[in-house]
């Protein structure tokens, strides 16, 4: 089967989508010819058995309105893909993200079925505050609800780019979420039921060799995933020590390296051993409705509890591995759940046993498995 990948980035990744792309097609191009198109600087060169071509975005890279920028670039995505897809053939196109508007509509202009990977609320919405939770809303009600930058785009940027966004969520063969959570929004705004497939997730990439757990850890200590409430748990509890990986705002990283109980350390691209090797519990304060919570599952991976806000899809991603807080601001509740764990080791070696155990849902063969059986109903092919 001929593969195409349509989507704005992909490698190197800017984040867990490109790298749940990336682990996708890696998988795919074992038994399918797979070529990734996404902008960048111009080059084509193979990767994994992936053919990647990237195109320049051009004068479109300057613009600073978002959504302006996202309009502008999926009409020149369309025109780029519409040109490719007259040189070549493919079976199948898969996308994600920014370019889901035009991947769908030209992937449709030529009868080419796809499937859309829904990671994120931005097919859906003009921007969430990070503590507002997912809801249906007018277009009032929606244009007040959104920060004053975004306010200046709603006409006609945003205006445009919803209407898109939706005609291509429901006109797509087959729309995928990554988790419950990400589904039960796709259904409630556009009516259109998604296959939950979560991101695959190689163990033997996340599972320390040896664990010499010490830390409550956070994972990008930003304001949206709770970084300034860390900073509170973290002055409860000076005996404790703590550890926050990842770039956050400046003032965040500022306070963080003043406190003697906090280590804080830059990203690593080595996360088994440079942080989970190093962690007792991670820490997903999370302010805002976390569409899956990845870091949940890396740490469950390796036997790690989790205590988590009960917001989007994280609380279901731990479900009974971990302990989840009903009230995120509520900082006795967070520093009483850290003291229960690091006082109690039988609930401490049960939860992490659970953990393990819960790990292995999101097994990467499992989820891969559930895509290549989506894409044998497309086409009842046999080996995919």
């Amino acid at each position: 089967m001929k593969i195409l990948f349509s989507a704005r980035k992909l490698d190197p990744p800017s984040g867990g989508a490109e790298i749940s792309a990336m682990e996708i097609l890696r998988e795919l191009a074992k038994n399918n010819d797979v070529t990734a198109l996404t902008t960048g600087n111009n080059k084509e060169y193979k990767k994994d058995n992936i053919k990647i071509k990237k195109v320049r975005e051009n004068f479109i890279s300057s613009i600073s309105i978002s959504w302006a920028k996202r309009y502008f670039l999926n009409l020149y995505w369309r025109k780029i893909l519409d040109n490719y897809l007259k040189k070549n053939d493919f079976d199948l196109i898969i996308t994600q993200l920014d370019l889901t508007p035009s991947t769908v509509e030209i992937a449709n202009k030529y009868r080419i079925p796809s499937i859309v990977f829904i990671r994120s609320y931005e097919h859906f919405y003009l921007n969430l505050r990070f503590s507002q939770a997912p809801k249906k809303m007018g277009l009032i009600e929606e244009f007040l609800s959104a920060p004053l930058k975004y306010k200046v785009q709603f006409f006609p940027f945003y205006l445009l780019m919803k209407k898109w966004n939706e005609r291509s969520i429901k006109t797509a063969t087959k729309v995928i979420a990554n988790s419950e959570f990400t589904a039960e929004v796709c259904e409630m705004l556009y009516g259109v039921k998604a296959e939950v497939i979560y991101p695959p997730i190689r163990v033997d990439k996340y599972l320390a060799k040896k664990r010499k757990a010490d830390y409550v850890t956070i994972i990008r200590p930003t304001i949206p995933k709770g970084g300034e409430l860390f900073i509170k748990i973290a002055d409860a509890l000076p005996d404790v020590r703590f550890l926050a990986v990842g770039n956050a705002e400046k003032h965040i990283v500022g306070e963080l390296k003043r406190r003697k109980n906090v280590t804080y350390m830059p990203w690593t691209d080595n996360m088994k051993e440079d942080v989970y090797s190093k962690t007792k519990i991670l820490l997903i304060p999370s302010l805002w409705h976390e569409p899956f919570g990845r870091m949940a599952v890396e740490a469950m991976i390796n036997g790690i509890p989790c205590i988590v806000s009960n917001k989007g899809g994280t609380p279901h991603i731990v479900n009974g591995a971990g302990i989840i807080v009903d009230n995120v601001n509520d900082i006795n509740a967070w520093v009483k759940s850290i003291e229960r764990l690091i006082t109690d080791k039988k609930e401490y070696k049960r939860l992490s046993k659970r953990a393990k155990e819960r790990a292995r849902h999101f097994d990467y063969n499992t989820q891969m498995t559930k895509i290549k059986n989506i894409m044998k109903e497309i086409y009842n092919e046999r080996d995919i």
